[in-house]
């Protein structure tokens, strides 16, 4: 998945990590040909971890796992 899919993937997982209440806990999994934990396994939804989640979400880029960016 590229351009405007994943932008729009991209989106819905930010606008749902947004809506997510203090007691919620998550985890993000970006996915090609491995699975890449981008939070690093659950997170308890504080401003902090949310703020990580879609930091490392805005650096997903498409294509084989060597194309995606590091924090």
């Amino acid at each position: 998945m590229n351009g405007a899919p994943l932008e729009c993937a991209k989106h819905v997982v930010g606008e749902l990590l947004r809506s997510l209440e203090p007691t919620d806990r998550f985890e993000v999994l970006a996915f090609a040909m491995q699975v890449r934990r981008l939070t690093g396994g659950m997170r308890e939804a504080r401003p902090a971890d949310i703020r990580k989640a879609l930091e490392q979400l805005a650096r997903l880029e498409a294509g084989v796992g060597r194309r995606w960016r590091a924090p």
